[in-house]
């Protein structure tokens, strides 16, 4: 994703100059993308079955919660936050 958008920033300075993401803004990117990786494997879990029992779905859950809590537990700010916000997201459904 990277290399892409610094491709297209090189030879399009003008137009995507101030769109692009600083080194700061990619490294936060990074760190989102580590704590939605849970979800997506979540998702691509129980999508691919045709009908997921209420104990698949607990299981996968219950797994989330487990990573999520380890982002909480970190040492990276954006990680812990976004980890927060998910899971009283989550826990409120």
């Amino acid at each position: 994703m990277q290399g892409v958008s610094e491709l297209l920033a090189t030879t399009n300075v003008e137009e995507l100059g101030d769109l692009f993401p600083t080194i700061s803004e990619w490294r936060h990117i990074k760190e989102l993308a580590k704590v939605l990786e849970p979800m997506y494997e979540a998702t691509n879990l129980l999508s691919s079955s045709k009908n997921p029992t209420q104990g698949d779905i607990r299981l996968v859950f219950n797994g989330m919660f487990k990573k999520l809590d380890h982002y909480q537990r970190g040492n990276h700010h954006t990680q812990k936050a976004i980890a927060s916000a998910i899971c009283n997201k989550l826990k409120a459904y």
